[in-house]
């Protein structure tokens, strides 16, 4: 074999090593897909992804359901997002199958079908996908498409969990909270709700104030409650609003001020009705009137009850109702 022979076979041989390929490749067109799609370069990103999911690739059969779920680049269309997203399971591509498991089980795309969502979420948990652990820990809960058992909803849960995932965090915290599939444990409710409140969890970081209020779990710390349900309120959690704005009004964890409570119970009064809960939202407008008398609140604060009263009885939250978040689990 002649010396330059030898040398185009050792240099081939060194670019398939470190993964090289021409960008007319399948690989190739597959790696400037991807890349496009990080780098938010949509429109480039769709004839990419096209031709490698065509090619068979399922990261880029992926993408391109996603760009058709959400419409990015490209015109909206469920049933596409589906198509491509069965391509991907198919594979074995775990992301995909978590999310085809979601579009059965929201029925995006496809009529709903539980069992369906159920089978997907399993083949995406059993590769150790978290979401997918997540999800399939909340139909176990419920009884979706599967016999509910809450055993194993904590399997799951608890798989996703020590993942760092918080939704799962969530989800195993509330399984020891009621005692459902393990033994009631007040502490690990407590510990697991704490690792997903401090990644942002509202309902979380909501339980976890009613557990410092009524000492469940923990030591009873009113200082410690009020943070935490400072943190969900902000988020728009409509109990946590309104029990800050209780803490304000009775001076619990804090400095009394009738005038922040009657902020937060407003603000609570319209997260209530957003979730379309008007006598909760009622209560609220109650609530504004009775700092008036006890807290001898200022005018303007005590305006608040009767512009709340006027929102609900218009049924008009687009002062705190924000554009609706395009999420997939």
């Amino acid at each position: 074999m002649g010396e330059n022979a030898l040398l185009k076979l050792t240099l081939a041989g060194w670019l398939a090593l470190i993964g090289w390929t021409h960008p007319g490749s399948a690989g190739g067109v597959a790696d400037s897909c991807i890349q496009s799609y990080k780098d938010r370069q949509y429109e480039q990103a769709l004839p990419l992804c096209l031709k490698a999911a065509e090619q068979g690739d399922p990261h880029a059969q992926y993408i391109l359901g996603k760009l058709y779920y959400f419409g990015i680049g490209v015109q909206q269309d469920y049933v596409q997002a589906v198509n491509w997203y069965l391509e991907a399971a198919g594979q074995g591509y775990a992301e995909a199958q978590n999310i085809l498991g979601w579009m059965y089980n929201f029925g995006k795309g496809v009529q709903r079908n539980d069992t369906e969502a159920v089978k997907w979420y399993l083949k995406a948990a059993e590769q150790g996908h978290a979401k997918g652990q997540c999800n399939l820990g909340w139909m176990y809960n419920f009884g979706n498409g599967v016999q509910k058992d809450h055993a194993e909803a904590a399997k799951w849960f608890r798989r996703a969990a020590e993942q760092g995932y918080a939704k799962a965090q969530y989800g195993l915290a509330e399984i020891y909270a009621n005692g459902k599939g393990v033994k009631k444990d007040d502490n690990e409710a407590v510990k697991w709700y704490l690792k997903a409140a401090e990644q942002g969890h509202a309902k979380a970081q909501f339980n976890l104030a009613v557990a410092y209020a009524r000492g469940k779990g923990v030591k009873k710390d009113d200082n410690e409650a009020v943070k935490w349900y400072l943190k969900a309120a902000e988020q728009g959690h409509a109990k946590a609003q309104f029990n800050l704005a209780v803490a304000y009004a009775r001076g619990k964890g804090l400095l009394q001020s009738g005038g922040t409570a009657a902020d937060w119970y407003y603000k609570a009064g319209f997260s209530y009705l957003k979730e379309g809960k008007k006598n909760d939202a009622l209560r609220c407008v109650e609530r504004i009137k009775d700092l008036k008398i006890s807290l001898h609140l200022s005018e303007p604060k005590a305006f608040l009850a009767d512009k709340l009263l006027t929102s609900i009885q218009g049924d008009d939250t687009s002062e705190t109702s924000p554009a609706p978040e395009k999420n997939q689990d």
